[in-house]
């Protein structure tokens, strides 16, 4: 039985501000600036080699299974940085980093949020990517009813979500199913759905 106090746990907005994108930028296997760098830029769950993501918690022994190689959220302990997901994240891994920062930065700012108790599920973090990287390995990837399923039971836990578009006037998420179904789902039970753009994208959409 997975322990909801791990599986749940979420990454500040402040962490994500500072650390973790000051981590991307030292990154010397990210050839990108970090705040151009996207997820995939971060992270290949395909690859042999870890990524910046996978490699975070690559000798930390998960909370969760007991197994070497834990997700990146189960290698932070400051409460400024970890703690019991406030809101979850609807994205995708072809977001810049630096608009995922921008944009929870500004939720945070204008819903009077302080950043450091305001925790956000996002998958690439909280999920752990080597139990990904070896399912795909092996070719037993999770079945999309497991994933469905699992989905749905952390988003209504959660509570809240935020669900972010990349473009104001083409958004690739509403091209993307699984980002359909995740607001689908949110929305159907009556959870609790913010709809945000990049601060660039506002000031875009304004001019």
């Amino acid at each position: 039985m997975v322990d909801e106090s791990f599986d749940l746990l979420g990454v500040s907005v402040h962490y994500l501000a500072t650390q973790f994108l000051q981590e991307v930028e030292d990154d010397d296997r990210i050839t990108v600036s970090a705040r151009d760098a996207v997820i995939y830029d971060l992270e290949d769950t395909r690859s042999t080699t870890p990524g910046l993501i996978r490699r975070r918690g690559k000798n930390v022994l998960c909370p969760i299974t007991n197994k070497m190689g834990a997700a990146y959220v189960h290698c932070l302990s400051r409460v400024d940085d970890v703690g019991p997901s406030t809101h979850m994240l609807s994205y995708t891994w072809g977001y810049r980093v630096g608009d995922i920062v921008d944009t929870l930065q500004t939720y945070c700012k204008y819903k009077e949020l302080d950043p450091r108790r305001t925790y956000f599920w996002i998958c690439c973090l909280c999920n752990n990517q080597h139990r990904v990287h070896e399912a795909l390995a092996s070719d037993t990837p999770v079945s999309t009813e497991t994933f469905l399923d699992v989905f749905k039971a952390k988003v209504l836990k959660i509570g809240n979500m935020v669900s972010m578009l990349d473009l104001w006037d083409n958004p690739f998420y509403l091209k993307r199913a699984w980002c359909v179904f995740e607001i689908y789902t949110a929305v159907q039970h009556k959870v609790h759905v913010d709809i945000e753009l990049p601060p660039r994208q506002k000031k875009k959409m304004i001019d």
